[in-house]
């Protein structure tokens, strides 16, 4: 699963060297047109660099200058930037996130009743070979949403029994009387120039393994007509916490199903001081 040995993740991993980790992730992607298992995501504080470090990190990953300049807002407001990185056969997909956790949680600690959905994320994407063509997304929170208000929503996406969410579905089943209250953190995803329609849900504080789950994803990849093989990747990574679970409507139409599992550090990185995010 791990490329280590392709030439784009060394220079990625390189980029990022001087700057200490707070978290690490890794995915599996599931989909009828095959898997994916090399996705790397690692979380930087915010403070750990100003903006012309941060511009001269986005500029060596190929991100066009032009693209930068509309993100400096994004950039002061966020508590935290992650990096990602995807390959797939030949082609390498750069990520950049911004989150926005503590204005949000400071918004809901003023008013606990005002849970109107607001921007959690903000992502960019792009080809390092074509980095003219950069797709954002916007990831938005809906706070505090209780367990029925996620079976609702997800009932409510257009193909409500698609592998993805009759998954999702199972697995919220199994994770949820571990929580100590009726909350996982809930987002929906969307990006104005394609038709991708997903949804994230962080599972972390279910304190669930990988293995807890691992009947549940292996009925995804048979419904997927994946081989085995795919249940395999995802037994390598048994022991680590699961984190997230994404599916839905990907930009190309179809449906998929995303596995993020908690990793110790990414290659040549020292452990990330790790934590579960809570309202």
């Amino acid at each position: 699963m791990m490329v280590v040995r392709e030439p784009a993740f060394e220079k990625w991993l390189n980029s990022l060297a001087d700057y200490p980790l707070v978290g690490a992730e890794a995915s599996i992607k599931l989909s009828a047109r095959g898997i994916c298992g090399d996705r790397f995501l690692a979380a930087i504080e915010r403070s750990s660099f100003d903006w012309d470090r941060f511009r001269n990190l986005c500029l060596s990953m190929q991100l066009p200058d032009e693209q930068l300049a509309p993100l400096r807002e994004a950039f002061t407001e966020a508590n935290q930037v992650g990096f990602g990185f995807e390959a797939e056969q030949s082609r390498v997909v750069y990520k950049l996130y911004f989150e926005f956790w503590d204005r949000l949680v400071g918004e809901i600690r003023a008013d606990p009743r005002n849970v109107t959905p607001r921007p959690l994320h903000l992502g960019l994407k792009w080809d390092p070979v074509a980095p003219s063509r950069v797709i954002s997304a916007t990831y938005t929170c809906f706070p505090l949403l209780s367990i029925r208000g996620i079976l609702s929503r997800l009932s409510a996406f257009p193909d409500s029994d698609s592998v993805s969410v009759r998954t999702t579905r199972r697995i919220i089943a199994r994770a949820a009387p571990q929580l100590r209250n009726d909350s996982f953190i809930y987002l929906e995803a969307g990006e104005a120039s394609t038709n991708r329609l997903s949804y994230d849900l962080n599972l972390y504080k279910s304190n669930c393994r990988i293995y807890h789950m691992m009947d549940l994803l292996d009925a995804a990849r048979a419904g997927y007509g994946l081989p085995e093989q795919a249940t395999r990747q995802l037994e390598t990574a048994a022991e680590n916490l699961l984190g997230h679970i994404g599916g839905g409507q990907g930009r190309d139409g179809d449906d998929y199903l995303t596995v993020y599992y908690e990793m110790d550090c990414l290659p040549g990185f020292p452990p990330p001081d790790s934590g579960q995010k809570k309202f």
